[in-house]
């Protein structure tokens, strides 16, 4: 069946932590480096970008987050924060994709098979709904789902072009063009559609780079304005 768990286990670090940005993390563009810098701008609060007080008019990721909040998909911090450079987890990865792509919440009966989730958490009904889709089962033989582990580029994409697929049929095209960097992966299909919609600009994926709230934001509201979702 179809798993979106596998791929590298090196983005195991929690994203509860600080809101600083990870020396994993990378900007949309492919620049290593500088990423603060590159999308923050300045902190003042504008209605183009959801009336955040931490993403600016000029922030690369206004428009995004405008969609992504007026359409109910990722909701800020109760500090009026959107935090945009916070990199995100599983569960909250596989909440927005959900949203995005219109899923419905199914019920949780009891851990739902894994050893390392909250009976009742918020969370549990999108497991739920991402297990009955087919997407979602967590670590072959163990038993868990590790909902607190971050995710990188590669595995955010198998995670969303899975979800497409079950959710919506889509139909993963032919190859014609990847990154540079992802050709030889494991991912390198997924990587490949995320070139064919331009998810990511430049040349290179860095599939391993931390995906970020900004950034998924970012990719869903790519995949929004061409239709795919």
């Amino acid at each position: 069946g179809k798993n979106v768990d596998g791929g590298s286990s090196s983005s195991s670090s929690s994203s509860n932590g600080s809101s600083n940005v990870s020396s994993q993390v990378i900007s949309l563009n492919g620049d290593q480096g500088n990423t603060t810098s590159t999308n923050t701008g300045s902190t003042t609060a504008t209605s183009d970008c959801g009336g955040f007080s931490d993403v600016s008019g000029n922030s690369s990721y206004c428009e995004a987050i405008d969609w992504v909040q007026s359409a109910d998909i990722f909701q800020g911090y109760s500090d009026g924060k959107f935090k945009p450079f916070k990199a995100i987890n599983r569960v909250e990865v596989l909440k927005v994709i959900l949203e995005a792509m219109n899923v419905s919440q199914s019920n949780a009966s009891g851990n739902l098979g894994f050893k390392d989730v909250q009976i009742g958490a918020w969370y549990m009904p999108y497991i739920a709904a991402a297990k009955n889709l087919g997407i979602f089962s967590g670590d072959a033989g163990k038993g868990t789902a590790r909902p607190d582990d971050t995710v990188n580029r590669a595995e955010l994409l198998k995670f969303v072009f899975e979800t497409l697929k079950a959710a919506d049929g889509h139909n993963m095209a032919t190859c014609k063009s990847n990154y540079s960097d992802a050709g030889s992966q494991w991912c390198s299909n997924y990587a490949c559609e995320a070139k064919r919609y331009s998810l990511y600009d430049g040349s290179s994926l860095y599939p391993a780079a931390l995906s970020t709230r900004g950034e998924v934001a970012e990719v869903l509201y790519r995949l929004h304005k061409v239709g795919a979702l």
